[in-house]
């Protein structure tokens, strides 16, 4: 049995937006070499795979009971002289609108680095650049910067280190959004006899302060 004790040194409210994906990719249609499958329960779902050595693609397509299609693409290609990753997929709607992404994943001498492009039904692009690395003296870094299709700027900085003699975890993370605006992230969590606490603390853009403590306690029955 465990129990949680929960301080939290300011409120805050934190508002949550979520985003509607766009539907599914394009047709299905028939390629040689493909396979196509129909599942049994979902009639109105087909799906077309084609493997090789260094690709993998499908295609699915989903009829509704009005009649209506929408499908989805998805293309993954390894390179291995490249030491790299190139995952391609769309989707297209029953309106006909479709969304794209290409997204790239590469190794580096001492991590990864990712770069994806994101295009809307209006042709507009976003790209995120993700750079990975770990050094056994300063821990684990990645540095994230998202490129909207206004051309604004956001990026966003972590690093995280495991201390294995304290037994405790940290994390910095800075976020620096288009406008301008600076937020960040500082956390702290260590391991205990009886179980383990961890300590937030946001400084928000405007420079107050939000910390917000757990202790976690384990209660051991030996009968």
């Amino acid at each position: 049995m465990s129990r949680i004790i929960l301080t939290i040194a300011a409120a805050g409210m934190i508002a949550i937006v979520g985003a509607t994906a766009a539907p599914a990719a394009q047709a299905a249609s028939s390629l040689p070499g493909f396979e196509v499958y129909a599942a049994p329960d979902r009639a109105a779902r087909k799906t077309a795979r084609k493997r090789s050595a260094s690709s993998v693609e499908r295609r699915t397509t989903r009829t509704g009971q009005n009649g209506r299609t929408a499908t989805r693409e998805m293309r993954r290609d390894v390179d291995r002289d490249d030491q790299s990753v190139r995952t391609q997929r769309s989707a297209t709607g029953p309106n006909g609108r479709t969304r794209s992404s290409d997204s790239t994943l590469r190794r580096t001498d001492d991590g990864y680095r990712r770069d994806t492009t994101v295009t809307g039904p209006e042709g507009r692009s976003a790209t995120r650049n993700t750079d990975v690395s770990y050094d056994p003296e300063t821990g684990l870094s990645r540095e994230r910067v998202t490129t909207g299709p206004n051309g604004g700027v956001t990026t966003r900085n972590d690093n995280a280190q495991w201390d294995p003699e304290t037994q405790t975890y940290t994390r910095q993370s800075n976020r620096v959004t288009a406008d301008g605006r600076e937020q960040s992230r500082d956390v702290t969590a260590q391991r205990t006899d009886t179980g383990a606490t961890r300590t937030a603390t946001t400084t928000r853009a405007d420079g107050s302060e939000v910390t917000r403590t757990q202790e976690v306690v384990r209660d051991r029955n030996d009968d």
